[in-house]
């Protein structure tokens, strides 16, 4: 691990992004998702990033989930996922490139602010990295417009997610991802630890929305 640590944080570059013929906003999503990583590993240090590192090579990516080590993936990739398609939509909002139904009255529910709401899991089938969990901790379903609606499930595979919680921050999550929250178990107590009140949000819907998720 030590030499490890040396060659990664000598030799390497802190992000490495790999830009093909995408549209700006798609671009600058991936920027986004991958410069929050670089924000988490500022605050969790060396020895978790580089664990995370080992495990990804070890994988040729996130893995099925089953492996030790995944629960750290779900943690770092659901982050980095809500960062990436939050600021995609601050920077961009309805300029974006997403609409491609060729119906201009589209453009606001197919906004990178949304396409989380009707997400669940990176991978449905395996229900491993649940994407969709810190945008529904952050969003008020209320205020979605017209055809944004919650992830209802797919049957025989995975169910629909249970969302009435709304109003915790950015900020909040990211003080939850301290260095000891290498799953995301760890994060909800953590979460309820930082914030005892949970933004207003009753014990009960707090933890169905956990629990529609598996956890």
């Amino acid at each position: 691990m030590p030499f490890l640590t040396t060659y990664f944080t000598t030799f390497l570059p802190d992000v490495v992004l790999s830009v093909s013929d995408n549209p700006s906003d798609i671009v600058k999503r991936t920027d986004y998702h991958e410069l929050a990583h670089a924000v988490h590993y500022r605050k969790v240090g060396n020895s978790y990033w580089i664990s995370e590192i080992i495990y990804t090579i070890a994988h040729s990516g996130y893995g099925d989930g089953t492996d030790p080590g995944a629960d750290r993936v779900e943690v770092v990739e659901t982050w980095g996922n809500e960062m990436g398609y939050y600021l995609a939509d601050w920077k961009y909002g309805l300029n974006h490139s997403r609409n491609t139904t060729g119906n201009v009255t589209d453009q606001e529910r197919l906004r990178h602010l949304y396409y989380l709401e009707g997400r669940k899991f990176y991978n449905d089938t395996l229900e491993f990295i649940p994407r969709g969990l810190f945008r529904d901790l952050v969003d008020d379903n209320s205020l979605n417009p017209s055809g944004v609606s919650e992830y209802a499930g797919i049957s025989g595979v995975t169910g629909g997610v249970t969302d009435n919680v709304k109003n915790f921050t950015h900020l909040q999550i990211y003080q939850a991802l301290t260095p000891s929250v290498t799953s995301i178990e760890a994060f909800k107590e953590k979460l309820q630890d930082n914030n005892s009140a949970i933004t207003g949000n009753t014990q009960t819907d707090f933890n169905a929305l956990f629990s529609s998720y598996g956890y």
